[in-house]
């Protein structure tokens, strides 16, 4: 026997590509922008799930609930709810049909992704338009909404005098 152990081969077809790995494209505009650096870990598990059921040509159909996401990456449904929030507040996914769960009817939210094409509609990036709080210019808002309790922009619009206008030292 020799001391070289035979790797065991892949499963390739005919072009030798792997029969079974899947991969998940992530762009290096998306990984750069200020939108996606300002996520939360698990926002970001959450956009590359969905990245992962978009097949070329389901967007606005990758039908995805907040159980399912819970499940998927042991979370909380609160904590996926908020991170599926903040997806939408900086652009990168909106809800193309809002999920219902009652006795009769059973179905999950389903989504579509901004930085894809729907159908004959561009894609519209909108993330790439995102700016947090501290890059605007004093007197702007905020291009998107949506922020919860204990983010940084909360934190952020607090301590300025305009928020506060009644404030006694």
């Amino acid at each position: 026997m020799s001391s070289k152990q035979a790797r065991p081969r892949r499963a390739v077809n005919k072009k030798g590509r792997n029969k079974h790995a899947t991969f998940v494209k992530l762009e290096g505009y998306v990984l750069r922008c200020d939108a996606y650096r300002a996520l939360r870990p698990v926002a970001r598990a959450i956009y590359t799930e969905l990245r992962r059921r978009f097949n070329g040509r389901n967007n606005g159909q990758i039908s995805c609930s907040v159980r399912e996401l819970a499940a998927e990456l042991h979370g909380g449904k609160d904590t996926i709810r908020t991170a599926l929030d903040d997806l939408i507040a900086k652009g990168f996914i909106k809800r193309a049909q809002k999920g219902s769960f009652n006795f009769k009817l059973r179905h999950a939210t389903t989504w579509i992704l901004t930085e894809e094409n729907l159908g004959d509609e561009t894609a519209t990036i909108e993330f790439l338009r995102w700016q947090a709080a501290e890059n605007l210019e004093p007197g702007t808002q905020p291009s998107t909404s949506g922020t919860h309790p204990g983010t940084r922009t909360n934190e952020i619009a607090a301590r300025t005098p305009s928020a506060n206008p009644k404030q006694v030292p």
